[in-house]
């Protein structure tokens, strides 16, 4: 049982860096280090981008990152509200805000949910799909 616990500890904390290099790469335009932690058969199921499936969805992916940043610094920001390790898969999920500020004009800012599909391979853990959506308010149902 200790095995286990530490083991998906150790699993969580090296998803937790291979994040960190998500937010540095887009934070200074660094599509390599992006490129780095996310896998060759990486699904992109962005709402703001086009849906990218392996070698061409990660072209696609940064076309799309670079048409940003030429226009405008990027300020990424994550929330993880969980990691959860299920043997060689883990599911991470929270928000992720974007900042664009353009050369000239208002700065745009973008909160979005989202759920990662983590991979483990032999050389380390790999993001293998990446879902958002935009985050809108909560609603409460109201009872009849």
């Amino acid at each position: 049982m200790c095995y286990v616990l530490r083991r998906n500890m150790d699993d969580q904390l090296a998803i937790n860096i291979a994040r960190t290099k998500i937010r540095d790469a887009y934070n200074t335009r660094d599509f390599e280090l992006f490129r780095s932690v996310i896998d060759d058969g990486f699904i992109d199921f962005s709402d703001t981008t086009p849906c990218g499936f392996g070698p061409e969805g990660i072209e696609c992916f940064q076309r799309v990152l670079q048409e940003k940043w030429e226009k405008s610094m990027v300020k990424y920001t994550v929330i993880i509200i969980e990691i959860r390790v299920m043997g060689d898969s883990a599911l991470e999920y929270g928000w992720q805000v974007f900042e664009l500020m353009p050369k000239s004009g208002a700065t745009e800012r973008r909160k979005e949910r989202y759920a990662d599909l983590w991979q483990r391979r032999p050389d380390g853990w790999r993001l293998a799909f990446h879902m958002t959506n935009l985050d809108v308010p909560m609603k409460l149902v109201r009872e009849a």
